[in-house]
């Protein structure tokens, strides 16, 4: 039996909100899903509005991806907590109950998802870079948490990495981090609001205010 709810964060994003959620009733029709709008105030508020949900939050103001992502934590009625960015989209199911099964397995498991590595800043480590000072990095764009472990740690944060304070606070800790070949079931489009909005993400120069340049993207 799967008992894991979905997280959703909604910020202007229309079609890739509502592409999401039809992924989610099409693979995993009976897991809750919880949407939070981010005080978008556009078609795709209305869209969330009538959205076949669980649990609906509208914000009227965006208080960023991590604090919503918060929310939807302090909401969930389930231990486990399955984030899923809108700009993804599921290519085949299975993956709910493969992550499950670890956190079964591993009584101190805090999180499973695709782990990189990043500073304190939320900026990623370049093959270049001394690792010192860098920490494993569960991405939350498609990730699964043990909310019990979630709230004695810092929260997420509206942050372009919303998961480093989190991660950071892990280490030494008596929690670990479980990585998993995420990619293989969940397509992550990148930055989609990004492409929608202008601007890039290079852990080098951090967020810029400019055109989206697909060449200058890397890829967190």
């Amino acid at each position: 039996m799967i008992d894991v709810s979905f997280v959703i964060v909604n910020y202007k994003t229309l079609e890739l909100t509502r592409d999401i959620i039809g992924d989610l009733l099409a693979f995993y029709p009976d897991v809750p899903r919880i949407l939070i709008d981010n005080g978008s105030r556009d078609r795709s508020s209305a869209l969330c509005e009538c959205a076949p949900v669980d649990v609906l939050i509208m914000n009227n103001t965006n208080r960023g991806h991590g604090p919503a992502m918060h929310q939807g934590m302090e909401v969930a009625q389930t231990d486990l907590v399955f984030t899923l960015d809108t700009d993804t989209r599921i290519k085949r199911g299975g993956f709910l109950e493969a992550m499950q099964a670890s956190f079964d397995e591993i009584e101190n498991l805090y999180a499973v998802g695709w782990i990189r590595h990043v500073a304190k800043t939320g900026v990623s480590i370049l093959p270049s870079q001394d690792p010192a000072g860098f920490c494993p990095y569960v991405h939350p764009y498609a990730a699964m948490w043990r909310r019990s472990i979630y709230f004695q740690l810092p929260p997420f944060e509206d942050h372009g990495a919303p998961a480093t304070a989190n991660m950071h606070a892990v280490q030494g800790s008596q929690w670990v981090l479980g990585g998993f070949a995420i990619e293989q079931y969940v397509e992550h489009m990148i930055a989609g609001t990004r492409r929608m909005f202008g601007g890039h993400w290079h852990p080098a120069e951090g967020e810029k205010a400019r055109a989206w340049d697909e060449k200058a993207h890397y890829p967190i």
